[in-house]
């Protein structure tokens, strides 16, 4: 959960457990090692709650639940600030642990009172003591466990410790290599607690006991009490199982309900479906119950729950369906599981029973070539389950059985998310961002009065299926800001709570299909791929039926449409193109040869575009060509951004034509909408882009800011467009370099154009990048000396020793970087740099030149030396390579560093005996701490004294004032330049 006043307030009503501590002040500074034993406690936990967060709330009576005002102040008496507190926690942390914890801090205002809440983010690792720590009353000796037994900290026996590595170790293994820090986010997590308070009124909740389940055969089962005069049991039976296995669970329970004593008993258990019906589990459950209440004669009321049925009849309102579209003609299609290639049957009828299969995988991957039917599958299975929600009997087309009560599609179209809510500030890392985007869509208004609290539960128990249609759109329009490792991270974490989440996912093959394969959550079996093809022969004949009742004539006329033009590809045709050869058999046979400078002859579709508008010139007696027609469709989609308003249309036709536009809206290319004329197909959008860039890149004729619109969609050498392009530069591969160097060269004026224009600017560079991919795509040069010396031909720089204006965005391949000085350029999520080819003395490689997003995992070539002062790097660890892989002056400099830090840390203003600074502070000079102490006081950093006998170290006053930065290891100057003699 997030930091806000109600879930404070929930956390205070709790009791002290593994996750949670309660403290009344805040640590002074003789209590730092109670501090940092709490916080390292809180982060380990329990074997039982490891995975969650914990969270420390200072300004609490944990008997009274008071709140009581808290300040921290320095030695002015100044308030500290929340920043300084949290850096002076996560340092002081920091040196005492084998490894980093995430902390969050921040002061709260409760019933007037100012908390310090210390939120310690969950771990998939054991934190050790780096060091020895003296708590109250108790010292922890270093390289211990510490643990929390309730509200209690132990010391772990080495049994514990195995244990917590062997839960560890089994996480680890069911989790993401790829997850960050935020893989479990609380937002997405869900216990059962969360149901409780549709049981459970908030008067009540004060007196719901914690969790006392357990954990048996990988199920986690959970027990609470509601301590009410008529005491009431609640206990939630795991996820979708064999009913054994509950029954078991029940046995556990049994001594817990007769230690409770409960008047009512209310068991919740995850249905389980087999072949598409439930499996009625409550029998198995009511018979034990009753054969317990008869032997103890204790429980006067006994209720089995299906949990999603609960959840359904309390949480969602009763309304409407939405409005959802099915085609007339539908015709559904074979899908193919892709791992052996073998038919499952037609696609809507075994997904109907997939979304109702307790053991089929959680998130299915739908995928396809663009106008495969990929769309209207997800259109038709909304309408399907819309349809048949409320009816118990059911019968697929081969009269198998299935159940459809209780279950809604939130379907997620990317097309309107991207075009009426992302916007530069959006951002993407759980299923949860998009539903709180998209919810108020027209086209899920059934949604709109669901709340994400709501519509989580009904997920998590899987009352509400997901379906998002193109998911590869949202990736190309947010880029970075969809964190796609953390989204799918989020939905395993998400399925392991009750095993019930169903999501389909829409996708084109490609790129993205490729990264999706790449995520650990498919190796851990979460994910299923299925194909479509498209229509067989038998679809085909089916489709055509139902299109032409009545009229052979027309069937025989597409059929042989098809076969004339060779349309089908490996038995099958691709729906959309029977969509357009249909358009064309509703036209007379004229127009079909037809000549365009844009469109392709030898791909399929724009053959069939050529010859439908060729038809279409003739019918309607038109004062255009098709390359006239092309004129217009650029205009919607790149001078438009998608559509026209109609007035624009007019004036558009009227000035090409000289005609009135009455006629043109007839193509059925064109849809008029109340306002606007767009284009029928979503795919002509991006084909008439990609076509539109080809040529200009073909012909050398071209509005550089119409091209930039187009290009910088492909900067990242991605997605359909870039495909498009590649695919027909490689087709017309004539003097491809000088051509795409013309292309450059009448872009980079641009940069100059918009230098006050920094999302213009950006917008060129991308163009750039996309130009630089669309080469390497087309010439495919095999060898680092290669690609850079394409970049040279491209960028007309033959018999300079310098480059200037080279933009680089994603996974480009790696060039050779010691054949010339690079200038004012940049790279951004280059994967390749660390791969690339480097000098091999100090020579300054790159100036003025910016680098973002990149992370070097190992390279044994990076020198500092390389960037010149002028370079900007921003959100990369160069530093820690430079640090690593840097001279051995450079290296013993950090080493001196690191040293003074653990000094400082530990001695901070106070006086301190060599055996202390021995004992608490880590020093690795080769000489020994004595000599390091023994310099430090030589250079006036720390003064040596004696007070009673004893001989003491302090630091010197000078520095008193920078304690707390050189703590987090900032160096004032004065300073710097001494531990670099030191060094020497």
């Amino acid at each position: 959960m997030s930091l806000t006043e109600s879930f404070i307030k929930e956390l205070i009503l709790k009791k002290e457990g593994d996750k949670l501590d309660f403290k009344q002040t805040w640590y002074d500074e003789h209590n730092k090692g109670e501090l940092v034993k709490d916080i390292i406690s809180l982060a380990n936990g329990s074997i039982h709650s490891i995975g969650q967060d914990g969270y420390l709330l200072v300004g609490i009576n944990e008997v009274t639940k008071d709140t009581i005002n808290v300040q921290v102040t320095d030695k002015s008496g100044k308030i500290k600030s929340e920043s300084k507190l949290h850096d002076e926690l996560t340092q002081l942390v920091k040196n005492h642990t084998n490894k980093p914890l995430k902390l969050d801090l921040k002061y709260f205002k409760v019933n007037e009172n100012n908390l310090i809440i210390v939120k310690v983010y969950a771990n998939n690792y054991i934190v050790y003591l780096e060091k020895e720590l003296q708590g109250k009353g108790k010292r922890f000796s270093k390289g211990y466990l510490i643990y929390r037994v309730d509200s209690l900290v132990e010391e772990a026996t080495e049994e514990v410790r195995q244990e917590f590595e062997c839960k560890i170790k089994a996480i680890s293994n069911n989790s993401l290599d790829e997850k960050d820090d935020d893989y479990l986010r609380d937002d997405i997590k869900i216990e059962a607690s969360d149901i409780l308070e549709l049981l459970v009124s908030p008067r009540d909740r004060v007196m719901l006991s914690e969790n006392q389940g357990v954990n048996r055969d990988k199920i986690h089962y959970e027990y609470y009490c509601l301590g009410k005069k008529q005491k009431e049991v609640y206990i939630f039976l795991g996820e979708p199982s064999e009913q054994s296995r509950n029954i078991r669970a029940f046995e556990d329970f049994s001594g817990k309900i007769k230690e409770d004593n409960p008047s009512i008993v209310e068991f919740f258990i995850v249905k389980r479906y087999k072949d598409g019906k439930a499996i009625n589990g409550k029998i198995d459950v009511y018979t034990k119950i009753n054969d317990f209440s008869l032997k103890n004669g204790r429980v006067s009321e006994v209720n089995v729950h299906y949990l999603d049925e609960f959840i359904w009849e309390n949480t969602i309102p009763k309304s409407k369906n939405s409005e959802v579209y099915k085609k007339d003609e539908f015709v559904d299609q074979e899908v193919y599981k892709t791992d052996g290639g073998s038919s499952l049957g037609k696609s809507i009828d075994f997904f109907e029973k997939e979304v109702l299969n307790s053991t089929g995988k959680p998130i299915s991957i739908v995928y396809g070539l663009g106008g495969v039917g990929k769309t209207t599958f997800c259109d038709t299975l909304n309408y399907k389950i819309a349809k048949n929600r409320e009816d118990n009997d059911k019968e697929d087309s081969k009269g198998n059985y299935v159940e459809f009560k209780n279950k809604k599609i939130f379907y997620l179209k990317s097309d309107r998310l991207i075009k009426f809510y992302l916007n530069k500030n959006s951002e993407i890392k759980s299923l949860y961002d998009l539903y709180s985007i998209y919810k108020d869509d027209p086209s899920v208004k059934e949604f709109s009065e669901t709340s994400l609290d709501y519509f989580k539960l009904n997920f998590l128990s899987g009352n509400i299926i997901v379906a998002i249609d193109a998911i590869e759109e949202i990736d190309s329009a947010l880029d970075s800001r969809f964190h796609i490792n953390e989204f799918f991270s989020s939905l395993a974490s998400l399925y392991e709570r009750l095993k019930s989440i169903k999501i389909i996912i829409t996708t084109r093959g490609g790129y993205f299909l490729d990264k999706i394969r790449d995520l650990s959550i498919v190796k851990n079996g979460l994910v299923e791929f299925y194909g479509l093809n498209g229509f067989e022969e038998k679809d085909i004949d089916d489709f055509l039926k139902k299109k032409y009742r009545g009229s052979p004539g027309k069937i025989r006329d597409a059929k042989q449409f098809i076969e004339s033009y060779n349309l089908s590809s490996n038995g099958h045709i691709i729906p959309l193109l029977l969509d357009l050869v249909c358009e064309i058999t509703d036209r007379p046979d004229k127009g079909s040869n037809a000549e365009s400078i844009y469109f392709i002859k030898e791909e399929p579709i724009d053959k069939i575009l050529m010859i439908l508008l060729g038809r279409e010139i003739e019918n309607q007696s038109l004062n255009i060509d098709i390359d006239g027609f092309f004129g217009v469709f650029e205009e919607i989609t790149i001078g438009g951004n998608g559509f026209l308003n109609k007035k624009e249309f007019e004036d558009i036709i009227k000035g090409i034509t000289d005609q009135n536009h009455s006629n043109y809206i007839k193509n059925p290319l064109f849809v008029e909408t109340e306002i606007n004329v767009v284009l029928r197909f979503d795919f002509l959008n991006n084909l008439i882009k990609a076509r539109y860039a080809s040529y200009s890149i073909i012909s050398g004729k071209f509005s550089p800011d119409r091209l930039v619109k187009v290009l910088k969609d492909c900067y990242l050498g991605q997605g359909e467009i870039y495909a498009e392009i590649s695919k027909v530069l490689i087709l017309k591969n004539e003097n491809i370099i000088l051509k795409l160097s013309k292309t450059l060269q009448g872009l980079l004026p641009l940069l100059s154009a918009y230098e006050e224009n920094k999302l213009m600017r950006e917008n060129v560079q991308k163009s750039i990048s996309a130009i630089l991919h669309i080469a390497n795509k087309v010439v495919m040069p095999q060898t680092k000396e290669s690609r850079t010396s394409l970049i040279r031909d491209i960028y007309d720089s033959s018999g300079l020793n310098y480059i200037k204006n080279v933009f680089i965005y994603g996974d480009f391949y790696p060039i050779d970087f010691t054949l010339f000085t690079w200038m004012d350029s940049s790279f951004v999520r280059y994967a390749g740099f660390a791969k690339s080819k480097f000098p091999e003395d100090d020579t300054v490689v790159f100036i003025a030149t910016k680098f973002s997003d990149i992370n070097i995992l190992e390279s044994t070539v990076l020198r500092k030396s390389f960037f010149d002062g002028t370079c900007q790097i921003n959100n990369c660890n160069f530093d820690e390579v430079f640090v690593s892989l840097g001279s051995k002056k450079n290296q013993k400099i950090d080493l001196v560093r690191k040293d003074v830090v653990s000094i400082f840390s530990y001695m901070e203003s106070y006086s301190r005996s060599y055996n202390k600074i021995n004992q608490h502070c880590k020093v690795s000079y080769s000489k020994g701490l004595k000599k390091f102490l023994d310099l430090l006081c030589r250079y006036d950093v720390l003064d040596f004294i004696k007070e009673n006998g004893d001989e003491l170290y302090k630091v010197n006053r000078r520095f008193f004032s920078s304690i707390s930065s050189i703590k987090i290891s900032v160096f004032p100057d004065e300073l710097e330049s001494v531990l670099t003699e030191i060094a020497d």
